[in-house]
């Protein structure tokens, strides 16, 4: 009788010292996180990053993506108010845009423009085509653009801009 009362006491001795084992390294784990995490605070949260770094998320915003373009007067009309707001969404950024061609320009560098119409008679609307072809709209279609927009100082300008063939939808995202 007593040779398997000590194989049961072999069995949980080494069962107690598995778990006192995993119960260490468990907790010398968590000490290194936290060492870790505390000596090194500048070092990006890898996995409240992730997500975003696999799929960004697309900017729905009025403006910002293909299905909810700004027009050109609204967008205008944003910086004219001199809007911070508007300045900070929207400067240097990538827009997309409906408006109403009224004619082309050359600027003093020789670089030709679109004139989209716009609703103050002091300002104008300026889109810099990406490509250098000729511009083969007639005077007051409607177009749909994609461009960068640099702003406005006296004229709103949308550089490296692109004609888009895309189905405008009219109505915002709620």
């Amino acid at each position: 009788m007593s040779s398997t009362t000590s194989k049961n006491h072999d069995r949980y001795r080494h069962l107690h010292l598995a778990i006192i084992s995993m119960v260490v390294i468990a907790i010398a784990g968590v000490l290194l996180y936290f060492f870790v995490k505390r000596h090194t605070p500048d070092l990006p949260d890898i996995a409240a990053n992730l997500h975003q770094a696999v799929m960004p998320e697309e900017d729905t915003s009025v403006g910002k993506c293909a299905q909810y373009p700004i027009t050109a007067l609204e967008l205008q009309k944003l910086y004219l108010a001199n809007d911070p707001v508007a300045a900070e969404k929207y400067t240097n950024e990538t827009v997309y845009i409906n408006g109403i061609f009224i004619g082309t320009g050359i600027n003093p560098m020789g670089t030709a423009y679109m004139i989209l119409k716009s609703g103050d008679r002091s300002h104008s609307i300026k889109c810099f085509l990406q490509n250098k072809e000729d511009i083969n709209l007639t005077k007051g279609s409607s177009v749909f653009l994609k461009g960068y927009c640099r702003g406005q100082i006296w004229d709103l300008k949308i550089e490296e801009c692109e004609l888009l063939d895309v189905p405008v939808v009219t109505s915002q995202k709620k």
